[in-house]
């Protein structure tokens, strides 16, 4: 009988496990049920990768953007990243927006209006702005492509299953003591994220270690700053001639280039480049913008600027987009 019981319940447990197996790899199926699992970011992607009891920081209770009156005459192209999540055209003065986001450069956006002023602005992080504005081709004009929105949050059986078991606030205990133990006894943490070493907030390794070229710290030569400009020159009278009228740049700093990491030497990308003689692209200068504030423009916990750094930037844009051209 003991047996028999046995058999069934491994039964029903197979069964079961296959069942999950088959719905967490079915796209539809798993996007029903990430509509009731709370986002893995809500505390931020660096505390996500981390699980550092001390940055458990909810992100998502910020303040709103504010919205503005627009302008029918402006039509406003920005080409940019995650940093423009939250941002919509009720933010801008711009009548008009289109966002392509650089997972999908080349793109193409609608055909001009007359009587519209076309302005673009190419925004990028800085710890991917060596080799994106390396990129000539980056934006047509025709029929927009509007590419497939992705809901899933993972992309085979096995993660989807340990996002199910892992996301909840329970649970989240179990995961930092695991990330506690490893750092306290074993020196170890998440390769992605730079050790805490006493700092007051989290930092990509990848904006800290000098030996990867979207540090903050890395070395950049005089030669590959020229190679940068020298190509923003010919995208600015590439897009000029597609009918754009004002084209800008502005790069994001990391949050390692506005809070040092244990006193390590910033490499200035961002005013190299924006301060180079042969630029003749119009910068919106977002480092100088989110450096100045005795308050802070950074998530301690995520990786991306929090509402009061965009709020700074949003209104920095829609300054220069609505002044008169000289």
């Amino acid at each position: 009988m003991i047996k028999r019981t046995i058999q069934i319940f491994a039964l029903i447990s197979g069964i079961s496990i296959i069942v999950v197996m088959a719905a967490v790899s079915y796209s539809k199926w798993f996007n029903n049920v990430i509509a009731i699992v709370p986002s893995p970011y809500r505390y931020g992607d660096l505390y996500f990768f981390s699980n550092h009891p001390k940055f458990r920081i909810n992100t998502s209770n910020q303040a709103k953007i504010n919205k503005v009156k627009s302008q029918s005459n402006i039509r406003l192209t920005i080409i940019g990243d995650s940093y423009l999540n939250g941002i919509s055209k009720d933010n801008l003065i711009a009548k008009n927006f289109d966002h392509i986001d650089w997972d999908y450069v080349p793109d193409t956006i609608p055909s001009f209006q007359s009587g519209k002023k076309n302005i673009l602005v190419i925004e990028t992080t800085e710890r991917y702005a060596r080799w994106r504005l390396k990129i000539r081709n980056l934006v047509g004009i025709g029929e927009k492509y509007i590419p497939p929105i992705n809901h899933e949050i993972k992309l085979n059986a096995e993660d989807n299953i340990q996002f199910l078991l892992t996301n909840f606030d329970f649970l989240l205990n179990l995961k930092e003591i695991k990330s506690l133990i490893y750092l306290k006894l074993f020196n170890r943490y998440d390769s992605r994220i730079a050790k805490p070493n006493g700092t007051e907030r989290l930092y990509l390794n990848e904006t800290i270690e000098e030996s990867i070229t979207s540090s903050s710290y890395s070395s950049i030569s005089e030669e590959e700053i020229s190679e940068i400009v020298n190509n923003l020159n010919m995208v600015q009278q590439d897009v000029l001639k597609l009918g754009f009228e004002e084209v800008y740049l502005s790069i994001i700093p990391n949050a390692a280039s506005i809070y040092n990491y244990n006193g390590k030497k910033y490499n200035h990308l961002i005013e190299r480049i924006q301060q180079h003689p042969n630029l003749k692209m119009t910068c919106i200068n977002a480092y100088q913008l989110l450096s100045a504030p005795k308050d802070n423009v950074f998530h301690y916990s995520d990786s991306h600027w929090n509402s009061f750094g965009q709020q700074l930037w949003i209104d920095e844009i829609n300054k220069t987009i609505s002044a008169p051209k000289n």
